[in-house]
Parts: structure tokens; C-alpha cells; sequence
């Protein structure tokens, strides 16, 4: 899988989104649904049910900072998304919203990696999420995550 290195066309970026599908490890698939930032960041990879979730993601040019590895803003955007997606399919009557969130960042990904996350609701009360994830590569951490999210009603 070859990485974006530089800016693209449109029709180019289709393309590597096209490929990027094509080539995603065995058992992902990308996530559906319109998202208009997910579809700036990824594509986001999905795999397994509503008890364990596993979400992937190439690292490419688009996700990099200065230093030509992946921006830390990145790295979290990806584990935030991952965590919203997979409470989502857990409580798809009224999905959760995050309150808070903590990061601890423990090493950089490179372009061209391919990153999982795994999310985890490790406690829950009536109205509060507590969940955990970490996001590695090729089994390394490089970043570990601890959220709050909130699944009481919300005040419209």
C-alpha cells in the first residue's frame, strides 16, 4: 500500500481511498455513513461486533507533522473516532457523547503504518461511560487513552 505523500486531487485522493480499501488487513472493512471529517482523515477501518470492536487506519502524508510522522492531533482524532464509533454500535438507540477525554502519548507512528485501536468500556454508572483505549502498531503502544462519556439525555 503506498502512502500519500503530498497533496492530492480529488479524483486522486478517491483513488487512494479506493485502494486503501482494497488493501485493508484481512476481516476490516471500512466504516460506513456519511462523516464529512471522518472522510478527511481516513478512511476508518472496522472490525468485529458490538462487544469488541477493532478499528484500523493507514498513516499517510495527510496525518503528518514536521517531523514526517504522525501528528499527535492525529493520533487522538483517530482514537477519539474509534471510541465514538464503537459506543455508537453498542448504544445505537442513544449513543453516548463524550465529556472528557485524557491522552498519554508514548510514540510516534510513521507514514505508511497501519494503527488499530481498541476500545474498551472498562466501568459504567447510570449516566456515565468510563473507557479506555489504546492505539498501536504492529502491537507497540503509541498511545493510551482514558474518556468519560456521557449517555444521560441531553438538554435540547
Amino acid at each position: 500500500m503506498n502512502a500519500v505523500t503530498g497533496p492530492l486531487s480529488t479524483k486522486d485522493m478517491n483513488a487512494f481511498i479506493r485502494a486503501a480499501t482494497q488493501n485493508a488487513p484481512n476481516g476490516y472493512a471500512a466504516v460506513a455513513g456519511p462523516n464529512m471529517f471522518r472522510d478527511h482523515i481516513g478512511p476508518l477501518f472496522q472490525k468485529g461486533d458490538t462487544t469488541v470492536s477493532r478499528y484500523g487506519l493507514y498513516v499517510d502524508a495527510r496525518h503528518s507533522n514536521r517531523s514526517h510522522v504522525m501528528h499527535g492531533g492525529a493520533l487522538l482524532t483517530f482514537a477519539h473516532m474509534s471510541i465514538d464509533d464503537a459506543l455508537a454500535r453498542i448504544y445505537a438507540k442513544k449513543p453516548p457523547h463524550m465529556i472528557s477525554i485524557q491522552s498519554q502519548f508514548v510514540r510516534s507512528a510513521e507514514i505508511g503504518d497501519w494503527i488499530e485501536c481498541v476500545p474498551e468500556v472498562s466501568h459504567k454508572t447510570r449516566d456515565i461511560l468510563f473507557v479506555k483505549a489504546k492505539v498501536t502498531t504492529k502491537g507497540e503502544i503509541n498511545l493510551a487513552v482514558t474518556s468519560l462519556w456521557s449517555h444521560a439525555p441531553r438538554d435540547t
